[in-house]
């Protein structure tokens, strides 16, 4: 009889405890409702961060592309520099040669015209 006294006192309890339990599963709710709510913000969060990292990666990718026909340009343009110069450069020794050959025109006109 002893044990089933304390089989009932142990059921009581063990049902009042699961009562009063039940009480506290709407609060339960509530917070995993609020806790549900804040997950998907941040996973809509998390979708606008990588969709921005997306466009970041491919504005990158636009920037190397654009630095990469710049070095190419500039390139061209050394290139053309250089090519300028040796043009300058032998332009300066064609008058040079020019002034010389005039020279000597000039001077044998000179000794001509002496002569007659």
């Amino acid at each position: 009889m002893l044990v089933a006294a304390v089989i009932i006192a142990l059921m009581c309890a063990t049902a009042f405890l699961c009562c009063r339990n039940r009480a506290d599963v709407f609060d339960d709710r509530g917070r995993a409702d609020d806790t549900r709510e804040q997950l998907e913000r941040a996973c809509d969060n998390q979708r606008g961060a990588e969709e921005e990292l997306d466009a970041a990666a491919d504005t990158a990718t636009d920037i190397g592309g654009e630095i990469t026909s710049i070095r190419e340009k500039v390139h061209e343009a050394r290139v053309t520099t250089d090519e300028l110069k040796a043009d300058n450069d032998r332009a300066g020794q064609l008058t040079r040669e020019c002034t010389e050959i005039l020279e000597r025109v000039s001077g044998r006109g000179e000794s001509q015209a002496s002569e007659y």
